[in-house]
């Protein structure tokens, strides 16, 4: 029987070990994946270029389109960096070593933790400063930098409009709000014509907020405020990718271009899902990163099998819906699938350490 000294305590050099290898193993996990992120966009360059942006303006907008998916690399790179540590110490017979001399699984797992926690903190942080900058300038690049703006109004209370995409526009308006605006115009790519319903439009300043867009043919609505800039060339409305509908061009949440002190002051309800959805991104970070370590200790132990594959269904279908909801609403179905896996996976962290005693290696 090896010697046995529970409650131990885990030596600063180990400690920071173990810190290093997780943090490498994330650093180029999210490397890699950013890379990918790249290769991806790079598809869309066809598309930019219908729209007459110039090189320049392309590679910028592929440019700024990364820091707004980080958050969602930075996830499930944390599970997979996690996952594929864990493997390599239970591989090396590092953690059967570790275990040989008193440390428990959850002291082991302190590292991951307080990497986590960090990490998370970070992310919430560059959800709520960084990326809202990144969105504003994506936003001036595709309404300021294209030479065939694909939704383009002359001023925003005229009849007037840009023939170029359209056959005809209706604008019913009440002061200065205009309550419903329906085009019917040109697809381009398509070579069909498509309709597009905007609802309660408001003014504000230079910018018009829209609160719902609807497609005619599809039936498909959309909501959440879209910021409308007014530039040089007109008021450009973007149309929202969900209904593929001129999809390279990036929409833009009128929320989400708000830092964290903006979405405080005032607060509404649309405010509050948009912080809501800023903390779920946060908090999937710190989950994934724990679901990666519970799964990677469990199954590459040999211990508790099922347990441990039910953890990466639930991961996995997390993950599908984070990217699937193309909405804010998705707010709500993501923390709700995550958190009941992350649950699921502190269960077996605490379980682990009674099972010491059980010849866990």
């Amino acid at each position: 029987m090896p010697p046995s000294y529970h409650g131990a305590t885990m030596p600063s050099a180990l400690y920071f070990y173990l810190l290093k290898r997780f943090f490498l193993s994330l650093f180029f996990c999210i490397s890699g994946f950013v890379s990918f992120a790249v290769l991806i966009q790079l598809n869309k360059v066809s598309h930019f270029a219908t729209y007459g942006l110039s090189l320049k303006a392309m590679l910028s907008l592929l440019a700024l389109q990364v820091p707004v998916i980080l958050p969602h690399i930075i996830a499930f790179s944390g599970f997979i960096s996690t996952l594929f540590t864990t493997y390599t110490l239970v591989k090396g017979s590092e953690i059967t070593a570790m275990r040989s001399v008193g440390f428990s699984m959850k002291q082991l797992s302190h590292p991951v933790l307080l990497l986590a926690a960090m990490t998370s903190l970070f992310t919430f942080f560059f959800a709520s400063e960084i990326i809202p900058l990144f969105k504003l300038m994506t936003f001036e690049v595709v309404t300021s930098k294209a030479s065939k703006p694909f939704v383009m109004i002359k001023h925003a209370l005229s009849d007037k409009f840009s023939d170029r995409l359209f056959s005809q526009i209706k604008l019913s308006k009440k002061g200065k709000n205009i309550d419903q605006a329906i085009f019917v115009f040109n697809d381009p790519i398509l070579g069909s014509l498509k309709y597009l319903k905007m609802e309660h439009v408001h003014i504000r300043g230079g910018d018009l907020v829209i609160d719902t867009l609807v497609s005619e043919q599809r039936k498909e609505t959309t909501s959440g405020p879209v910021l409308i800039r007014e530039t040089e060339k007109g008021v450009t409305v973007p149309l929202y990718a969900s209904l593929q509908l001129f999809q390279n061009y990036v929409p833009i949440n009128y929320y989400s271009t708000y830092p964290l002190k903006g979405l405080l002051y005032r607060m509404n309800k649309h405010q509050l899902l948009e912080l809501l959805s800023r903390i779920a991104i946060s908090l999937n970070v710190f989950f994934q990163m724990m679901l990666g370590t519970a799964f990677g200790f469990f199954f590459f132990s040999h211990l508790y099998r099922k347990w441990a594959l039910v953890v990466l269904i639930g991961s996995l279908a997390n993950f599908i819906a984070y990217f699937a909801g193309k909405s804010i609403g998705s707010v709500v179905l993501t923390p709700l699938l995550f958190w009941t896996t992350a649950l699921f996976s502190v269960f077996l962290l605490v379980r682990s350490g009674k099972l010491s005693e059980r010849g866990m290696p």
